[in-house]
């Protein structure tokens, strides 16, 4: 079915191509931004852990797992996140990966036991409780889900559970609205709550080992309009699934971006269309030779038309936006591709002061506590004229 499915899309999307137009010179700039807030550790490693079977290794893939977020100063990062955003003071921002990760006691609760308790946090509330002054959370999407039991060295049991979300701010003042799924662009699996998409493929998890899906590692993608200077625009925010050259099968995150091209071709002539996200796709990616699609995202969406803005901006610029260490400790930035991007419909008329935040080793935090990067991504901003 799944073949199907990814079939049908190629053979729709790959018709759609997004028109460029230009318009009129204007004086007015939007300013967008994407940033990857990032849980504060690797949680691939549970997946071969959970389908051992074998409860003591899955608790200690768990426990490791937890006990590195708990070291990595969830609340300092998200607050260092939060300020990146109010230095920049963007019209629009995508946030990928703002976790929701609380803890449960069975019985003696492990929860408050050092080692994890910093851990335990709501990335998306502290960041809109930050942002409350000048920034309102217009959308979100809540993607992966996962809960299991664990204990620590002393025996307590407590269930460890993680929710990633996905979100839009818009700053105050500027008026914005939110498209109807599947009225005002198209989506066959809308999420509960506001305008977003959940993405009809994703990546299936067999914890069982008899072939098919226990779960899903969930994504999708948000769409605001708003109106900036007198001019319409249409934001979305994504976050695709890891691809070919992550070690995951490249068919997935590019039927996910076919379906942002689908979405994105029902955008209102006068409305101008930027697109923002934590692709998972650098342009130099290979493309996944099992694949039914033969093209990676970034390929698929500049053979739609969009504009890579980065592109656009003076200078030449390597962009390296992922990715730090898992601990996030690294002295030296380790960021080698250029996977948060940001592309319009329109080709743009000249982009202003296109930069990444949190590249250097100047934006590490300070004590107390060990210095990191607050997030493994570079975020990305940039003033788009058109």
């Amino acid at each position: 079915m799944r073949h199907v499915i990814l079939a049908t899309l190629t053979a729709t999307l790959l018709g759609v191509t997004a028109t460029a137009s230009a318009g009129p010179p204007s004086s007015v700039d939007v300013q967008v931004m994407t940033q990857n807030q990032y849980v504060g550790a690797n949680l691939f490693p549970l997946i071969p852990a959970i389908q051992s079977g074998n409860p003591d290794v899955v608790n200690s893939a768990l426990v490791s797992v937890i006990s590195t977020i708990s070291a990595n100063r969830t609340v300092d990062r998200v607050n260092a996140l939060s300020s990146e955003i109010l230095a920049r003071k963007p019209d629009l921002v995508g946030i990928q990966e703002a976790w929701l990760i609380w803890c449960e006691p069975i019985g003696a609760p492990p929860c408050t036991n050092p080692e994890f308790r910093g851990a335990w946090g709501d990335h998306l509330a502290q960041t809109q409780f930050l942002l409350a002054g000048e920034y309102t959370q217009a959308a979100y999407i809540e993607n992966f889900e996962f809960g299991y039991p664990f204990r620590d060295s002393q025996g307590n049991e407590g269930f460890a559970y993680v929710l990633d979300r996905d979100a839009v701010f818009v700053r105050n003042g500027i008026p914005y609205s939110l498209p109807v799924p599947g009225a005002d662009y198209p989506c066959d699996v809308p999420f509960t709550s506001g305008s977003s998409c959940t993405f009809n493929v994703n990546t299936p998890l067999d914890f069982n080992g008899d072939g098919t899906a226990d779960a899903y590692i969930l994504h999708g993608f948000m769409v605001v309009d708003a109106t900036i200077g007198g001019k319409p625009y249409r934001f979305v925010n994504t976050h695709l699934e890891n691809g070919y050259v992550d070690g995951f099968p490249g068919v997935i995150q590019s039927a996910q971006a076919l379906q942002i091209v689908q979405a994105a071709a029902g955008t209102p002539d006068g409305r101008r269309l930027i697109l923002v996200g934590d692709m998972n796709s650098d342009p130099s990616d290979a493309v996944d030779p099992m694949s039914q699609i033969p093209a990676t995202p970034y390929m698929l969406f500049a053979g739609a038309g969009l504009f890579d803005v980065w592109l656009h901006r003076p200078g030449d610029v390597a962009g390296l936006t992922c990715c730090q260490a898992e601990d996030l400790v690294n002295r030296t930035t380790m960021l080698t591709r250029r996977i948060d991007l940001i592309f319009t419909r329109e080709e743009p008329r000249k982009v202003k002061d296109a930069r990444l935040i949190g590249e250097v080793a100047a934006d590490r935090l300070g004590p107390p506590g060990r210095s990191l990067w607050p997030t493994d991504h570079a975020s990305v901003a940039a003033g788009i004229g058109f």
